[in-house]
């Protein structure tokens, strides 16, 4: 009644003027309350529930304690996860840069950089196509293939995200093909994408078997960095078994993740595999810091049994408008995103 409509404005005027959570606790019945409906209408998280509120307010404090040790230490250690120095400087060159998308093989140069196995390949030039070519050494001779066959074709432009939905994938089955294939790659292209600058072509070994998965990082307005496994390939919009945590991550935290993914994974090479890749990409994600929107790697091939491995296939990454491009992103002595 009254007494409940004057707490309930005690505790708004108390909201408005701290930066502190407030979690009211109503006790009693809502219904024509006007003391409750004032806490919600100035957005005041109120419930009725205990052990709700105590859950809710515990989850924020163990991931207040999780993000605790990546805020002191380096972003070199981020996510429990050491990058070499090299793919840490890759990592902040990328962030001080005013690009706003790199292509798969810029993608690709920083995963390798950061300890995440990519497939071999070799970049051909956007040059015009030569007709009849018998044999390929790149379109004009100059750029021999030194891959095996098949492979795999893929455009190469930061401007597309879905190759294939724009006829920029294709499979070549020999050295002799690959004139053909490009130049029909090059006619769908013009044809489905005319828009988008394609900065060249990308040949790579083609990698069989194993599981096809899907880790996509992006950045949320109101939880920070989401890491997302799913399955990947041509699945990953037509299951819903996703599942999503917050960074950092720590090793345990990786294992957990995987054990929420699979119903049952009896093999331990497999999952130290995937919950290291899990780890660097959580890393790479970290040290691109407040420019990173979206890191997806899909899909992302593990391997299993004693040759356990994981083998990233394609990359996508969207950075943010630089704020200034030459200010540098964080030194090792800043905080962790």
């Amino acid at each position: 009644g009254p007494m409940g409509v004057l707490r309930a404005r005690a505790l708004i005027e108390a909201h408005a003027a701290t930066d502190k959570l407030l979690l009211p606790i109503w006790q009693g019945t809502t219904r024509n309350q006007p003391g409750h409906e004032a806490l919600l209408d100035a957005q005041l998280p109120v419930t009725t529930d205990y052990a709700l509120l105590v859950r809710a307010l515990a989850k924020l404090i163990a991931h207040r304690m999780r993000r605790r040790p990546a805020t002191a230490a380096s972003l070199d250690t981020a996510s429990g996860t050491c990058l070499p120095p090299a793919a840490v400087a890759l990592l902040r060159a990328a962030a001080r840069s005013g690009a706003c998308a790199l292509n798969e093989v810029q993608v690709k140069a920083m995963l390798r950089a950061a300890g995440v196995a990519v497939p071999a390949g070799q970049v051909l030039p956007p040059a015009a196509p030569v007709p009849g070519a018998s044999r390929m050494s790149g379109r004009d001779g100059s750029h021999p293939v030194s891959l095996a066959f098949p492979a795999v074709l893929k455009v190469l432009s930061a401007e597309i995200l879905h190759k294939s939905a724009v006829g920029g994938v294709a499979i070549v089955d020999s050295d002799a093909g690959l004139p053909a294939a490009l130049d029909r790659m090059a006619a769908d292209l013009a044809d489905q994408a005319p828009q988008c600058k394609v900065e060249g072509f990308l040949l790579e070994e083609m990698v069989g078997g194993g599981l096809e998965l899907m880790v996509g990082i992006k950045r949320d307005a109101h939880h920070g960095l989401l890491l997302t496994l799913a399955l990947g390939g041509t699945w990953a919009n037509c299951l819903r078994g996703a599942v999503t945590v917050l960074l950092p991550l720590e090793e345990s935290g990786a294992r957990a993740l995987i054990r929420r993914f699979f119903a049952q994974l009896d093999d331990e090479p497999a999952t130290a595999a995937l919950a290291d890749a899990l780890l660097r990409l959580a890393a790479v994600a970290q040290t691109l810091g407040d420019r990173l929107e979206v890191l997806e790697v899909n899909p992302l091939k593990l391997f299993g049994g004693s040759h356990a491995r994981v083998v990233a296939l394609d990359g996508v990454l969207s950075m943010a408008p630089a704020r200034d491009p030459a200010v540098a992103s964080p030194s090792p002595a800043d905080p962790a995103p």
